[in-house]
């Protein structure tokens, strides 16, 4: 006995044996999507057109680098700075000075970083040099650290910037001090930036724990 669901497949494959084709024209020149093929074959396109005159727009990727700080954000970071290092303007320089008494530069800025909620390894320039990432002298922002030579060390000084221009530090002739790129000692020493992102966002909080005496 043949079984019924036989039966249904057979008139199913009879019924489709009899339907009529609805194959669509092809074009002599595709454009490699079959779906815009077949609607262009119910309309074709207009005399002389050509699918390589349209080609589809390139998708430009989203950039995954840091969004650069407006100018609001960047003064706002300065005002930062300036408040938690004023306190220690003044402070005299003393080799391995880690306050509150006394800095080397090294010591000054890992006091600056402590007090920010940052974290830094080592207690050198040396060492901070080799922390962050690089940035361009033309990029430099507020909290950025700026490195010297320094006698027979190519990297021997460390401050912090307060923007492209000046910067903070424990100077040995000056103690804590404000100075600037221009001046003809650190121009012919300068040797690079290093951005730790920690510093930079945590220079933006409203309320960071401020460096105080």
């Amino acid at each position: 006995m043949i079984r019924s669901s036989t039966l249904l497949l057979l008139g199913a494959i009879a019924v489709a044996g009899a339907a009529p084709s609805t194959s669509f024209p092809e074009m002599a020149s595709g454009t490699g999507d079959p779906e815009l093929d077949r609607l262009l074959a119910d309309r074709p396109a207009p005399e002389g057109w050509n699918p390589s005159d349209s080609p589809a727009p390139e998708y430009v990727f989203p950039s995954m680098g840091e969004t650069p700080p407006d100018e609001e954000d960047s003064a706002f970071a300065r005002r930062r700075l300036e408040m938690a290092s004023r306190p220690w303007l003044g402070t005299r320089y003393q080799s391995g000075g880690n306050g509150p008494g006394s800095f080397d530069c090294s010591g000054f800025v890992k006091k600056m970083l402590d007090g920010f909620g940052v974290r830094i390894d080592g207690r050198t320039s040396s060492a901070y040099w080799k922390q962050g990432r690089a940035i361009p002298r033309e990029e430099i922002r507020p909290g950025d650290l700026v490195f010297f030579s320094s006698g027979w060390q190519r990297i021997g000084h460390v401050g912090l910037a307060l923007d492209g221009e000046s910067f903070v530090h424990a100077s040995v002739s000056s103690g804590v001090t404000i100075s600037r790129f221009s001046e003809t000692y650190y121009r012919k020493r300068y040797k690079g930036a290093r951005r730790l992102q920690s510093l930079q966002a945590a220079l933006l909080l409203e309320s960071p724990a401020d460096p105080t005496p």
